[in-house]
């Protein structure tokens, strides 16, 4: 049986999936108490200044390296079937701006929701202003922009910036370089960093050599397509310390798979957007650590009338992503599990308490930033609040009212991209939760579509770029899945519509009052001494 080994290098952890050619199907494990040959991996961020939010590159590999082995591992356990892996294929987090030498990463990888670069993004607004931007990259959202950070390297860590070899903009892309050593960046993840040319399809070198910028075109990766094949290995023990993870047995098992493919892949968006349209051709949002609602277009010359709603490269050529983005969304979960909750909470603990609780939360609101947003309103100063605390909430209510605040979010991203449709598809980690698949429902007011596929859709849509190489008439695999429909309750609709009413009103209010509140933390007014 032919095999693709997929994987997502996203930001919380790497999950790593092996599908069968051609139909896709996730392939069983025998191993007890697992249903698919999957593994996934979690690591952390850091955070070492006010708004900066890294990660380790190494963190990326190791994690990849550990699950890799994991399906091998499992893959080799008493199965019947002789399975030859023909491809390995790639999605990750976009704009994770690392800095490579020879040896390795130079630094911490500076990640899409780090907003360090507000004095640069002033800069760029100043000198070409948001729309323009938007007009000629297709997207631009400030501080938290690529754009805006390498200007940010080129002021505070301008000898690093010099030294480095080559600077990526994926945790794929890392990962990639690291097997092959080859430095690629697909368009999807391209059309993030607002150094796109998105009519040329070229880097905007005109752009970066105005902000003085020049050596860093030198820098910039290769632009791929999705389906770029980067190399390929003799066999897996080329892949660099991936050997030694695996017992003699596997290393026996998997020593037929020879000649393997590595796929670049491309960004999270495009492989999400590949899975969600398998499921419906709805618009989507999905719902991760951070997450976005999107549709998929006929490309088109951009029409600004929100800067922060972007245009990105479809992995089909002749398709764009229209999408929206939502800085922190299962991340207000974690977030909340790790500060408030008992110590243990499962996130299926944390489910089943939400559903105890009433639509409404008793009065009480959450705003969901807490690390700034980018859209509709592009706030890096933003911040997280409970609203409508009393002595008689409960738990349940603060933590149902964490969903509700990502639901009421989303409607707002909806409004912005003036998206009308009757039914959307909801996928990533957050299409687990039935409670909150009915809150989106309510909230938004239409139908939610959900996929038993809905988790694992970045790795299915990884599979199905390689799929499409290795099977030339390959038109992708055909959904057998029955999805799970919700519908909106009106009563509870109605009352949400005046609550979110209010939330529009308090983050607004909430924005100046964070503001004033960074600049007396940056004053350095809470210093200890």
């Amino acid at each position: 049986m032919d095999l693709i080994v997929a994987s997502d290098i996203g930001t919380t952890g790497v999950k790593v999936s092996a599908f069968q050619v051609g139909s896709l199907v996730a392939v069983a494990s025998n191993v007890a108490g697992r249903t698919v040959c999957e593994y996934y991996k979690m690591y952390h961020m850091v955070h070492p200044g006010n708004s900066m939010i890294e990660q380790l590159p190494k963190d990326w590999y190791d994690a990849y390296l550990e699950c890799l082995a994991g399906v091998l591992e499992d893959l080799a356990m008493g199965h019947s079937n002789e399975f030859q892996i023909k491809a390995l294929a790639f999605s990750g987090q976009m704009q994770a701006l690392c800095l490579v030498g020879s040896q390795g990463p130079l630094r911490n990888a500076v990640l899409f929701s780090d907003a360090r670069a507000r004095e640069e993004a002033m800069f760029l607004d100043d000198r070409f202003g948001a729309e323009a931007l938007v007009e000629r990259t297709g997207n631009y959202k400030g501080a938290v922009s690529v754009l805006a950070k390498l200007l940010w390297f080129e002021k505070h860590e301008k000898e690093l910036l010099a030294t480095a070899e080559k600077i990526l903009l994926g945790a794929h892309s890392f990962v990639v370089w690291t097997i092959t050593k080859e430095a690629n960046c697909d368009f999807t993840t391209a059309g993030t960093t607002s150094i796109l040319d998105r009519a040329e399809s070229g880097w905007a070198t005109d752009i970066l050599k105005t902000c003085g910028l020049e050596s860093v075109t030198e820098k910039l990766p290769q632009l791929v397509a999705p389906d770029h094949i980067t190399t390929t290995i003799s066999k897996l023990w080329d892949i660099p310390g991936l050997q030694e993870l695996l017992s003699d047995d596997t290393i026996v098992y998997h020593s037929s798979s020879r000649d393997i493919l590595v796929f670049h892949g491309c960004g999270d968006l495009g492989t999400t957007t590949l899975g969600a349209n398998h499921i419906s051709p709805n618009p989507y949002m999905y719902v991760g650590t951070s997450g976005w609602l999107a549709e998929t277009i006929t490309k088109k010359p951009v029409s600004v009338k929100s800067p922060s709603v972007s245009y990105i490269a479809h992995p089909r050529k002749e398709k764009e992503i229209r999408v929206a983005p939502s800085t922190t969304c299962g991340g207000s979960i974690e977030w909340f599990r790790r500060v408030l909750a008992t110590p243990g909470l499962t996130y299926k603990d944390f489910d089943d308490s939400c559903a105890v609780s009433s639509p409404g939360s008793n009065g009480v609101l959450f705003l969901p930033h807490l690390a700034g947003e980018r859209c509709p309103d592009n706030v890096p100063h933003a911040r997280g609040a409970f609203i409508g605390l009393c002595l008689s909430t409960t738990q349940n209510e603060m933590r149902r009212t964490v969903l509700e605040g990502v639901a009421f979010h989303f409607k707002w991203l909806r409004e912005a991209m003036d998206i009308d449709a009757d039914t959307m598809t909801l996928v990533g980690g957050g299409s687990k939760s039935f409670v909150w698949s009915q809150i989106f429902a309510d909230i938004l007011g239409c139908s939610i579509v959900v996929s038993s596929e809905a988790v694992d859709i970045a790795t299915y849509g990884a599979a199905s770029i390689a799929s499409g190489v290795l099977l030339a008439n390959h038109k992708g695999s055909t959904n057998t899945n029955t999805p799970k429909l919700f519908s909106p309750n009106a009563s509870h609709t109605q009352l949400y519509n005046k609550l979110y009413t209010i939330w529009r009103s308090a983050f607004g209010q909430l924005s100046e009052t964070t503001l004033v509140l960074r600049q007396v933390v940056e004053g350095g007014e809470f210093a200890l001494t």
